[in-house]
């Protein structure tokens, strides 16, 4: 009985002597961060900001704050980065993040265009073939030919009126059947 005392304070002892280890999750005390300004280098608040690892997929969201400040805490990995706010052309970070979580990545400054005053107005109307009534269900997409973007997107029925700038336009649509 000694003997069995004797052997379980010893394997006790054991572990009370190995030193703890800290498992860090997939957030970093590194980050990846960047300033959002307007064509003027005034920031931008509240531009929504969009991380998503190219791998995997995973996506994190963060707003910028009232000096245009994002900051992200992602665990390692390569990361695409788009920008949305209304009145402005979304924008696509030309390169891949490599972020290794072992040191912060400033990308500096990410100019925003202002998207132009709406000056003109577009009628789109949409009948069910052969009848004079509008399609149901309708999906109305408008691009800006020139820059790709889209700066209108619509679900309803097929009479809309639609406020745009002076430029060239690519329309999307969808329905149901």
């Amino acid at each position: 009985m000694a003997t069995a005392v004797l052997v379980f304070t010893l394997l006790l002892s054991c572990f009370v002597m190995i030193p703890g280890t800290t498992v860090k999750g997939a957030s970093s005390t590194y980050s990846i961060s960047f300033n959002v300004t307007d064509t003027d280098t005034d920031p931008i608040v509240n531009v929504q900001t969009v991380l998503q690892e190219v791998h995997t997929g995973s996506i994190d969201y963060e707003f910028t704050d009232s000096s245009g400040l994002a900051s992200f805490n992602p665990g390692p990995g390569y990361f695409m980065l788009s920008l949305v706010k209304n009145g402005y052309f979304s924008v696509e970070y030309p390169d891949v993040i490599r972020f290794d979580n072992l040191s912060n990545v400033n990308l500096g400054i990410i100019e925003m265009e202002n998207i132009p005053d709406k000056v003109y107005t577009l009628g789109l109307k949409v009948y069910e073939t052969g009848t004079t009534d509008f399609v149901e269900g309708l999906t109305t997409q408008l691009y800006d030919s020139t820059r790709g973007d889209l700066i209108y997107s619509d679900f309803g029925i097929g009479n809309q009126t639609i406020d745009v700038y002076s430029g060239t336009f690519k329309i999307v649509l969808s329905a149901p059947g």
